[in-house]
């Protein structure tokens, strides 16, 4: 489905109901974000005082990479949302920007789907990797281990 922002009015608003493939995606940028699958988007695009906006429904698995050993993992998303489509940057409105008069819902997905990705996404069970090779690897906040070190006896002014 393609939609047009110049086919929406404020009489006629856009339903939106289908099935989104992310299979050709290059997620290669959007790290941890390594793929989107069983995506389905639904909702309305309207037309409000010569802005657009959007009641979306959507449902996917997201496979993001865990922060701690780097294993993929999937993490459901099944939200509701109330955006602005917007043309450009440069406002102080808050939504998702969508430059030019086509927009194809699959770029609505991601957009909602990209902006759930959790800032450091763990999966349930997942552990720091063990020691290995004089390598420690700690959690932000906890106290590293102080080994010797031939450096620990040198003064520096």
């Amino acid at each position: 489905m393609k939609i047009y922002r110049s086919f929406i009015t404020p009489a006629r608003p856009v339903e939106v109901d289908e099935d989104v493939s992310f299979r050709d995606f290059d997620f290669t940028p959007f790290y941890p974000l390594v793929g989107i699958e069983a995506c389905h988007l639904s909702g309305e695009i309207s037309k409000q005082n010569e802005r657009y906006f959007m009641m979306a429904h959507i449902s996917a698995d997201l496979l993001l990479l865990d922060a701690r050993d780097n294993k993929p993992f999937a993490y459901p998303v099944d939200m509701d949302e109330y955006f602005e489509l917007l043309e450009d940057e440069l406002g102080e409105d808050e939504g998702y920007v969508f430059p030019n008069n086509l927009i194809e819902p699959r770029d609505i997905a991601f957009a909602i789907l990209r902006a759930q990705v959790p800032i450091k996404p763990l999966r349930d069970g997942s552990k720091l990797p063990e020691e290995e090779d004089g390598v420690s690897f700690f959690e932000e906040g906890d106290e590293p281990i102080h080994r010797e070190s031939p450096f620990d006896d040198i003064e520096i002014d």
